[in-house]
């Protein structure tokens, strides 16, 4: 289901709290198409992608850089976001354990609110998310890419004090897409953030934050496609908590 058309903003960060973003949906006029429409994309249509859109893509890479069966993300063109990433000294010194989270996730609007009000302040993703930026000196940021970590091309950022991946940057070209890419106007980085680090009171609101594409598809893991295509099998189960000794009653399978 599609963003809805007001303007909003979504939250979130990695799991220590090290590193939190927000992403500034604009009213539904104002968000750009996706840049892999052609090179007349026609935005009288509704069914038109227009960015930011939640999609999960199946590429080896992202695959494998997620750690699951395929790479869940908010694709967002980098002037919307912006980033605040906690000062801790000299990041690549840190020790190689952690217990407990340095701010605790916030669970409402109010606690995002309340939590912000302490923190740095928020700055473009593209003067932290990146390598060799000097925003990301001195935080938890690290990157990481399998082909090339460029500030200018692409990296795969995360927090090395919890491990929690973030987001991907990168610099969309023509060269990737061919003929179905178009130049952004007024822009020209994205990044795709990692769909779970979205705060749990977004993620609830409807379902308008489930995936609305499937990218790489053809490099899919086929078990997952199936799944995704005609659900689990009938014969997998459902359990409450981390014990397999209970089940949900299939009437319970969608309660909240």
């Amino acid at each position: 289901m599609p963003f809805p058309k007001h303007a909003h903003t979504i939250t979130g960060g990695c799991n220590c709290g090290a590193v939190r973003y927000r992403i500034a949906v604009p009213q539904y006029a104002d968000r750009p198409p996706a840049f892999t429409l052609g090179p007349s994309p026609d935005l009288a249509n509704p069914r038109t992608p227009r960015l930011p859109f939640a999609l999960a893509c199946h590429c080896n890479d992202c695959r494998v850089a997620s750690g699951n069966s395929s790479f869940e993300a908010i694709q967002t063109p980098a002037p919307q976001m912006t980033v605040s990433a906690l000062q801790v000294g000299n990041g690549s010194n840190l020790p190689r354990s952690h217990t407990g989270r340095l701010v605790e996730r916030p669970m409402t609007e109010d606690e995002v609110t309340a939590s912000d009000a302490d923190r740095p302040a928020y700055v473009p993703a593209l003067d932290v998310l990146r390598p060799d930026v000097p925003g990301a000196e001195g935080t938890t940021l690290g990157f990481f890419h399998a082909f090339i970590c460029d500030k200018e091309a692409a990296s795969r950022s995360f927090c090395i004090r919890c491990g929690g991946p973030v987001a991907f940057h990168c610099r969309p070209q023509a060269e990737w897409f061919g003929p179905s890419f178009k130049q952004p106007e007024g822009w020209s980085d994205i990044f795709d953030v990692l769909l779970g680090t979205v705060d749990r009171h977004h993620l609830d609101k409807e379902d308008w934050l489930a995936v609305e594409h499937d990218q790489a598809w053809d490099e899919g893991l086929c078990w997952n496609k199936a799944v995704l295509v005609n659900g689990r099998s009938p014969g997998a189960r459902r359990h409450p908590s981390g014990a397999l000794s209970d089940e949900v009653p299939e009437g319970d399978l969608l309660r909240p």
